[in-house]
């Protein structure tokens, strides 16, 4: 069997898994439309590749919402500690000048100052420990949302590189009703709208028989 035959019986047999793979995920959102809102059409012919195409968006979409969200929320918890720390240092700068008052109000008069009283006051804003620092790092479970959310991948089936870079665009054949009234749509995948035998000019009955396998799967 000559090399180009067998990259379009190749290409057939993918785009059929991939169209029942694709099947079964629609097949599985459909269930999930009475407790959800979310559409990938409004109505009309949505083709194969379309349909993945809007999936794999309206997911990075949502993805992307989700890591916005998350981020805002480490924002804001990042915020209020700082807020926490700052009001905390107001109320250090405040006692220390109230020490410092109290020990020149005792020398004036003459009177011994306490102990307690020559320690001076740490400004945990000016002064942070290491506590202090890491008391504004975001809560663990707010730090492990965003990470999970930003590490999300999607699991895109993958086709062989060879193949692709091998395979010839597919137009319409002469004469066909896709000839007339618009133009041939160049690197269109077999399968795709019309039925696979409009693509494909080969008269061999194995990959005629295959082409009508491959046209039941995807139309």
């Amino acid at each position: 069997m000559a090399r180009g035959t067998k990259i379009v019986l190749a290409r057939v047999d993918i785009q059929c898994i991939e169209h029942k793979l694709l099947h079964e995920r629609v097949s599985q959102q459909a269930k999930q439309r009475l407790r959800s809102r979310k559409r990938i059409s409004s109505g009309g012919v949505l083709l194969a590749s379309e349909a993945r195409h809007k999936i794999e968006e309206k997911e990075r979409k949502e993805r992307e919402d989700r890591a916005k969200r998350a981020t805002k929320a480490i924002q804001v918890d990042r915020n209020k500690k700082k807020a926490a720390l700052y009001a905390r240092g107001v109320l250090a700068r405040r006692q220390e000048r109230e020490r410092r008052d109290k020990i020149k109000a005792l020398k004036a008069t003459g009177q011994p100052v306490p102990l307690e009283l020559t320690v001076p006051i740490r400004d945990p804003e000016k002064n942070p420990t290491s506590e202090d620092l890491e008391s504004l790092e975001p809560h663990p479970s707010v730090a492990q949302l965003a990470t999970e959310l930003y590490t999300e991948e999607i699991t895109i089936p993958q086709i062989d590189p060879e193949l692709l870079a091998e395979s010839q665009p597919v137009n319409y054949l002469p004469g066909s009703p896709g000839e007339e009234g618009r133009s041939p749509r160049e690197g269109r995948s077999p399968g795709e709208g019309l039925a696979f035998q409009r693509y494909i000019g080969y008269d061999a009955s194995s990959l005629h028989h295959r082409a009508v396998h491959a046209a039941k799967c995807i139309l």
